[in-house]
């Protein structure tokens, strides 16, 4: 019976340490563009809040109405398409926040 959830176990494994190294890359590289310490540090928050604070809320609500791999899904997708967006910042720290609390 291990043998069959390996797979999945490893593929999940990478599919997190990507998740975690994209929103590390996306929140790092705006917190240290130019900003000052205090933007620095509301930048991390948000994200923590967003990323953190929410997973209680957004896993009960997915284990109850929705399919949890579809739903792990989505956070990939917008964790990625949060990547381009750092132009607008904020948003982007929201997107990338979001998907890390879905996935």
């Amino acid at each position: 019976m291990l043998k069959y959830r390996l797979p999945v176990l490893f593929t999940n494994s990478i599919a997190h340490a990507l998740v975690d190294a994209a929103c590390a890359a996306l929140v790092v590289g705006i917190a240290g563009t130019g900003t000052t310490l205090v933007n620095a540090f509301s930048i991390v928050l948000l994200y923590n809040l967003l990323a953190f604070a929410t997973q209680p809320l957004l896993g009960y609500m997915t284990d109850k109405l929705f399919t949890p791999s579809r739903v792990a899904a989505v956070g990939c997708l917008l964790t990625a398409a949060a990547i381009p967006l750092d132009f607008l910042p904020i948003f982007a720290v929201c997107v990338v926040g979001v998907g890390n609390a879905l996935f």
